[in-house]
């Protein structure tokens, strides 16, 4: 069993709402404070070695009704070319149907694992929407382990030098980790801030 009880999300979609195509999923696992790291933030190398992205097939997803937003595909226009060639043109051997998607993300969690997303309205709720639409029987995290890292990042203060630069913005497991790395160093300097 791992100690890390905190699993990380971030999805790359071509919608903002349940129901939206998701391109991909990243899912890393961490500790909020991790211990003997000689540093308060994990390094993105130790960080990657616990984590999984899974490209989901656009097609299929369009075919089974999740839509696009004419709004967000405008956005992905004005991205850098290496994050929309990250999105769109992914090596073919690692699309997934959304049933081996959705295997994939419920093999990853455990139990008793607390999932974070990037706002309230965001990541867990259109991934929610790919298991509710697949008929799964329930999500791989309980109700009450739902996280915002945007709510905690606009309640604290922290010193942004503890948090390296994002590698790759708009790839699902850089921006997990980037995520990640500032968490920890709000929870460095606000020790009293509870995660449990």
């Amino acid at each position: 069993m791992n100690d890390n009880r905190d699993v990380m999300m971030d999805i790359e979609t071509l919608g903002t709402k349940p129901g939206s195509i998701v391109l991909s999923v990243g899912l890393v696992r961490f500790n909020p404070r991790p211990v003997g790291a000689g540093n308060p933030v994990q390094s993105s190398e130790v960080l990657k070695m616990s984590s999984l992205r899974v490209n989901f097939d656009a097609k299929e997803l369009a075919q089974k009704g999740f839509l696009m937003d004419a709004d967000t595909v405008k956005w992905w226009v004005f991205q850098g070319e290496e994050a929309r060639k990250n999105a769109f043109d992914p090596s073919k051997e690692t699309i997934k149907t959304l049933a081996e998607g959705l295997a994939d993300i419920q093999r990853f969690f455990e139990p008793k694992d607390r999932v974070w997303g990037n706002g309230a309205n965001f990541d867990i709720p259109l991934v929610e929407a790919l298991y509710d639409k697949s008929l799964w029987s329930k999500y791989p995290w309980g109700y009450s382990k739902v996280r915002c890292y945007r709510t905690v990042k606009a309640m604290c203060n922290w010193d942004t030098s503890l948090v390296p630069e994002n590698e790759l913005w708009h790839d699902p497991v850089a921006d997990c980790i980037h995520q990640i790395q500032t968490l920890q160093a709000i929870a460095y300097c606000n020790p009293t801030l509870l995660f449990d």
